[in-house]
């Protein structure tokens, strides 16, 4: 598949779940759960050396966002569904999931409702469940506001990202780099890492906000389920100098996760640790 291209398949509630994939199309299967706000473009950076390493990266649209359709009254729990359905497409029994930052949610939640249909499950900078005491410290202010909208007054959050996707897409990751951590800000330097930056961004828009906005008002509300509940091994990864979504929701993740492996790398953030790091973390599910 040509990476810029993606694929739909019909679920049985009559949705639209587009994917793309990246890498080695003979190689093990991997489904990339892409960031918050963000789109099946996420798993195209770690494209070259899923290749390399012989993996499979199958990158969907979650719901509302890229060319996947709107799912009304969507909660976490409902993703598993999704991916089995897409699995079963590609005549696949067995798979492992994959999810980065706002994907890490919907990896656990696969952990949680499939189980047995997962090699491997991991969480890239994940976030963790923003109601708990302490979850947003250390985060970005912008982002601590958008899970606050979502959740108290999603509407306005929805005109504020309206008006954001009138911008040039590059010029928005610019205005907001100042804000971001030093190795994040570094790796931004990179004309080819800001233009998929945007890319991917304005792809999580396609449609319109709605989806973006449902999925953050499900990051600030109850999952659904208990971290305690997971009993899958779970491995993560979490950069220490992370300000998008910061090290204390790593280590909460990997402290109420029964079964865990947690690297935290020093001196990376939240996009560097892609840039940087990839190799090291697709190497667990080969």
């Amino acid at each position: 598949m040509n990476r810029q291209d993606f694929t739909t398949i019909f679920l049985p509630d009559g949705r639209k779940l587009a994917y793309a994939e990246y890498g080695d199309p003979e190689g093990v299967p991997v489904f990339f759960f892409h960031g918050f706000p963000g789109s099946r473009y996420d798993g195209e950076y770690s494209g070259q050396i899923a290749a390399e390493m012989g993996i499979r990266l199958i990158a969907p649209d979650r719901p509302g966002m890229g060319h996947s359709d709107f799912q009304p009254n969507r909660r976490l729990l409902d993703w598993p569904a999704d991916v089995c359905n897409l699995a079963d497409t590609l005549k696949l029994d067995m798979f492992g999931v994959l999810g980065y930052s706002g994907g890490g949610p919907h990896a656990l939640a696969c952990a949680v409702r499939i189980p047995e249909r997962l090699k491997t499950t991991g969480v890239i900078a994940g976030v963790s469940p923003v109601t708990e005491p302490g979850a947003l410290d250390g985060m970005l202010r912008n982002n601590v506001q958008i899970f606050t909208l979502s959740r108290q007054v999603p509407w306005l959050l929805n005109l504020i990202y309206r008006w954001n996707n009138t911008a040039n897409g590059e010029k928005l990751m610019r205005a907001g780099m100042a804000q971001m951590a030093k190795p994040d800000q570094t790796v931004m330097q990179n004309p080819e890492v800001l233009r998929g930056m945007a890319k991917d961004y304005k792809e999580a828009f396609r449609q319109s906000p709605r989806g973006v906005v449902h999925e953050g008002g499900l990051f600030a509300s109850d999952w659904g389920f208990k971290l305690s509940e997971i009993q899958a091994m779970v491995y993560l990864w979490q950069g220490k100098e992370d300000t998008n979504v910061p090290l204390a929701m790593g280590r909460y993740q990997a402290s109420h996760l029964p079964n865990c492996i947690a690297k935290y790398f020093a001196g990376e953030g939240h996009i560097s640790i892609i840039t940087h790091c990839i190799r090291e973390i697709l190497a667990v599910y080969v």
